[in-house]
């Protein structure tokens, strides 16, 4: 059958013959069986100008988020983290085309507004204006720029939550899994982020230094990461044999054993960069050190460099 429901997906699926290749599309969840037939007439439809035209009035969103994942998301150093956050709007994207998006996108954060930050709900809208913007400009699926529709959230300044290193210790001792230890270690010590740190593999510990290698259009980066004298990190701790996933439930768990719920491991990262400017690190060697695209991302620190700004004035004026 070319329409028939899908129980563990608990939506109606189509699926179409095109060129020898079986393609499966899912209609809304909730949809009936004839809303599921009428969307299978109308891909058909599309199907049919795309091979006796030439051109595809309306793509899916899918088809465009596949693109994109396959064309450019597969050269970025955090895709495992961009595919996780493209992930997240499956629910909203099956069903619609790219003639949606922007509708997708309001959709989206109106929805989110109270359950998630301003900061993740813009990292998910600017990749589907990303994946607007290449539908009118680059792919010729669109014929009008819906990116400039799609709004971001108004974000307040960047969230630093303080940690101290006691805390920071309290943490360590009460993770109750060797490895789970090993990551907040490698966040908080080294700045690692959860991805890196799932990609970890002996050969990258050289001395006291990590090397970090990244697959870009233009070959393979390297980047290096100082390792301190007070972590004895040696090759053969690594990999990490758990899911970060199970990382961050041992990861809470110590969270809540120091009464510190409000932390999340990303901010172990964060303290990094605290603790580099707080004790005297310019903000420019501290987007170095957590390999920052931009000094803007690092500008979240600046407060921390206050009491050293005094002492530079003391200094220069007594």
């Amino acid at each position: 059958m070319s329409v028939y429901f899908n129980a563990r997906a608990d939506r109606w699926c189509i699926a179409i013959q095109r060129g020898g290749k079986r393609i499966t599309r899912y209609a809304e969840k909730g949809s009936t069986k004839e809303d599921a037939i009428q969307y299978e007439a109308k891909l058909l439809r599309e199907y049919f100008l795309a091979d006796k035209l030439g051109k595809v009035t309306d793509r899916p969103i899918g088809d465009a988020i596949n693109r994109w994942l396959q064309e450019e998301v597969a050269h970025y150093k955090s895709k495992d983290k961009t595919t996780s956050h493209i992930l997240q709007l499956t629910d909203f994207v099956l069903g619609r085309t790219v003639s949606e998006i922007h509708l997708v996108a309001e959709e989206y954060a109106k929805k989110h507004r109270k359950l998630l930050s301003p900061g993740t709900i813009n990292r998910r809208l600017s990749m589907l204006r990303l994946i607007a913007n290449l539908c009118y400009k680059k792919w010729d699926w669109l014929d009008r720029p819906l990116g400039q529709k799609i709004k971001l959230l108004r974000e307040s300044e960047g969230r630093v939550p303080l940690l101290s290193q006691t805390e920071l210790n309290g943490i360590v001792a009460a993770c109750q899994h060797k490895d789970a230890v090993l990551a907040v270690q490698l966040a908080a010590y080294c700045g690692l982020r959860a991805e890196e740190i799932q990609r970890l593999r002996p050969e990258h510990v050289k001395a006291d230094h990590l090397w970090l290698t990244f697959e870009q259009k233009a070959g393979v980066n390297i980047e290096t990461v100082p390792i301190p004298q007070n972590f004895a990190l040696k090759p053969n701790m690594l990999p990490i044999a758990i899911s970060h996933r199970m990382i961050s439930r041992y990861f809470r768990r110590a969270l809540a054993e120091i009464g510190r719920d409000d932390l999340r491991f990303h901010d172990l990262r964060h303290a990094y960069g605290s603790w580099l400017v707080q004790n005297g690190v310019d903000l420019y060697l501290t987007g170095k050190l957590l390999r920052h695209k931009s000094l803007a991302s690092t500008k979240r620190y600046a407060h921390f460099a206050d009491a050293q700004k005094q002492d530079a004035v003391k200094k220069a004026f007594g």
